[in-house]
């Protein structure tokens, strides 16, 4: 099976290209969906008129997802979507009623997008990969909506006329330019090599923590915090070290009960490079309703905890580094304050980061485990 759904994803009743006034997709950045707010899908309003986007339907091989109500795009201008709220973000993802998270298999290399209208018509339809035969063609799923109608979708094989292919060649980010699709020129030095950011608060401190991906002439990564997301300051500094994956900065002294806006810069030898997304702390004392701990041994064991506050069901999987399921660990319902114990005693591969992701009844929780290596 080539495509693992985790939830299901508009019913899709023909495939003619619609020439009409709707408004189009000219710039995708795919990102890592699940890891960063990278990910970047900018439509266009080309004509002289507001034009609605309520009730259309964008499919990608990560997600989809239904638009609602109330949205309108400016004649001839842009309308950002993003997976959570940044400077220039016009929609997050991130909650919105009618939308659901794919899992593929990243070995599958590749990216679509396809855009229909409120009436099921095909808009625009695009896939990039490195060659023009793909294995992620013909795709089918179903959306439920928040309504409880399922619409079922299926996205046809990629020799049909309607679909445009664009040579992926290792880009990140794409272009409709006249009216055909082409990669993006980016400088070097504006890639940014940060990700999976967060900020959390406990016992007066701010613990920011940061991993890096395709960094490799950074010298520092510059921390910088701001109280209205739009004058930052510098916090402090870390070393860039080559080889070394996550990175943590400890801020003292913040203030309880304050919202804070983090992140990252990187500096090179030739100056000031790109700054990641932000992200929000609220120096609060959080409690939270569903915790899953990680515990190594050192023996090549490795204990996984989790414990609710309510009961529920809950269900707790491994995936490897390409997002591909390995183990259900766990299936059955989690009683109140009554923690879970289980181990994996083999079969994780020495040097691989794996995703543990717990799903809830209220939410799904991810924790990252990179298997050390031993050494000698």
């Amino acid at each position: 099976m080539r495509v693992t759904t985790i939830f299901s994803v508009i019913l899709v009743a023909s495939f003619t290209l619609v020439e009409a006034q709707h408004p189009i997709i000219n710039r995708y950045v795919p990102g890592h969906y699940l890891s960063d707010n990278h990910h970047r899908v900018v439509f266009y309003n080309p004509s002289n008129q507001p034009i609605s986007l309520a009730g259309y339907l964008l499919v990608t091989r990560d997600y989809a997802v239904i638009f609602p109500s109330g949205i309108r795009i400016s004649p001839q201008k842009s309308w950002v979507v993003a997976k959570s709220p940044a400077p220039g973000v016009d929609f997050k993802l991130d909650g919105t009623p009618d939308f659901q998270v794919r899992f593929h298999f990243l070995e599958h290399a590749g990216h679509y997008l396809a855009l229909f209208s409120p009436a099921g018509q095909l808009v625009q339809a695009a896939y990039m990969s490195p060659s023009i035969n793909v294995p992620f063609l013909p795709d089918r799923d179903t959306l439920i909506a928040s309504n409880g109608v399922r619409h079922p979708i299926y996205l046809p094989p990629e020799n049909r006329p309607f679909w445009s292919h664009v040579p992926m060649q290792n880009a990140s980010a794409f272009v409709l330019a006249s009216g055909k699709w082409q990669i993006e020129s980016l400088p070097l030095n504006l890639q940014i090599g940060v990700e999976n950011l967060t900020a959390s608060f406990k016992q007066g401190v701010a613990n920011v923590k940061w991993s890096v991906g395709n960094i490799t002439s950074s010298t520092t990564f510059r921390i910088e915090r701001s109280s209205d997301n739009l004058n930052f300051q510098s916090v402090g500094k870390e070393k860039f070290i080559v080889g070394k994956k996550n990175y943590l900065f400890n801020e003292v002294g913040v203030s309880e009960g304050q919202t804070y806006f983090y992140r990252v810069c990187q500096e090179g030898v030739n100056g000031s490079g790109p700054c990641s997304d932000e992200v929000v702390l609220r120096a609060t004392e959080e409690k939270q309703d569903f915790l899953m701990e990680l515990q190594p041994t050192g023996n090549g064991t490795l204990g996984i905890r989790i414990s609710s506050k309510k009961a529920q069901r809950v269900m707790v999987k491994v995936f490897n580094g390409h997002m591909q399921e390995v183990a259900i660990l766990f299936r059955d319902y989690v009683y109140a304050d009554v923690p879970v114990m289980m181990a994996i005693h083999s079969g994780l591969s020495v040097g691989v980061t794996y995703t543990i992701m717990a799903t809830t009844e209220s939410g799904r929780y991810f924790r990252e485990y990179r298997v050390p290596e031993i050494n000698p």
